[in-house]
């Protein structure tokens, strides 16, 4: 796999695709992410972890797991954690060494708790590993951030001091898989010929995994664990499924008169000339770049807004930045990331 061209075809993947759950993530974001599940919002506590990771194994992930599936895994019980050092990597990895012997996870463990949120991580991987060796990079990774979910919703029942750090964690993370790695991932959309990061996996992955996790039915995720008939197909249906998991009507329209407000009150801190509009037609304007998507909001990691910037057609279907609003402390980080999504986004607006 050389391009991002190859990472499409062997993941069966269309481009349409790929656009309609990215824009399902910028306007609607997670709501089925932890932040979601009642416990985030609490204060931090301090928190003693095992001294190994072998006893989070026994203590957190094999029950973890005996809940999210309703069997037991055997075999994980023997898993090996060894320092990188003694792999000779830099970055946490699961070896998998063949259906007869179990994989061994290599990373160091320090007995916080972003070790534990990559000891799921990791898990999630010995656990598919175990399963079936044929899934193809997105289908692992999304095994991968399923485990770190299932860690978090087993900790919240039996330790939620542990299941806040844990979620905190999860949401720190967020800035770089659905930050940078994300709009690293638009980008490739409009250049076939990018040449293939595996990075390009955790965005598309970690969304599938958020909405995967809710599901009523757990059949898509013990299909997608154990490969079952063609894996591409199935991580292809799950794909295909996920924009029909946004909220209803009613609040979507929330979300629309949030989004509204957040212009509203940015143009009045940053003193935009509006004086020759009326309040009808300022939020006639607004409206109409809503729904033709012509706006684009940048928010911080308390998903309070930045700034926005709003875009006009260019030819062939290109977009051009038309302005650009945030506090002069934000402008430049907000002009950089209003720019990228309308280069990476440049055929969104109408479809």
């Amino acid at each position: 796999m050389h391009t991002f061209s190859d990472w499409l075809s062997i993941h069966e993947f269309l481009l349409s695709d790929i656009k309609r759950v990215i824009r399902h993530y910028y306007l609607y974001k997670l709501e089925n992410a932890p932040s979601n599940w009642g416990i985030a919002n609490n204060p931090l506590p301090k928190v003693t972890l095992p001294e190994t990771p072998e006893t989070c194994i026994t203590c957190f992930f094999l029950p973890a797991f005996r809940v999210a599936f309703g069997t037991e895994f055997k075999p994980l019980e023997k898993i090996k954690v060894g320092p990188l050092r003694a792999a000779g990597i830099t970055s946490p990895h699961t070896v998998d060494f063949g259906c007869e012997r179990t994989p061994k996870i290599y990373m160091d463990w320090n007995a916080r708790i972003e070790d534990l949120v990559c000891l799921a991580h990791e898990m999630g991987n010995a656990l598919q590993m175990s399963m079936t060796s044929t899934q193809p990079p997105v289908a692992r990774e999304t095994s991968a951030f399923l485990a770190e979910l299932f860690l978090i919703k087993y900790l919240q029942e039996v330790r939620p001091d542990l299941a806040t750090l844990a979620i905190a964690c999860w949401h720190k993370e967020n800035d770089v898989y659905l930050g940078e790695d994300l709009m690293d991932l638009a980008e490739s959309l409009e250049k076939p010929d990018t040449p293939y990061q595996y990075r390009m996996n955790y965005p598309l992955a970690r969304l599938l995994a958020i909405n995967l996790v809710e599901a009523s039915e757990p059949a898509p995720i013990a299909e997608l664990f154990e490969g079952v008939q063609k894996p591409i197909l199935s991580l292809k249906t799950l794909l295909q499924k996920l924009p029909q998991l946004t909220p209803d009507p009613e609040a979507k329209t929330k979300v629309g008169y949030q989004l509204l407000g957040s212009m509203f009150v940015l143009d009045q801190e940053t003193v935009q000339d509006q004086t020759s509009l009326t309040i009808a037609d300022y939020f006639r304007g607004a409206v109409s770049h809503l729904n033709d998507q012509s706006i684009h909001y940048v928010f911080d990691k308390e998903h309070r807004p930045m700034g926005y910037g709003t875009s006009v057609p260019r030819d062939q279907g290109a977009r051009q930045v038309q302005r650009i609003v945030a506090l002069a402390d934000d402008h430049g980080f907000v002009e950089n990331q209003v720019n990228r999504y309308f280069r990476s986004n440049p055929s969104a607006v109408g479809e």
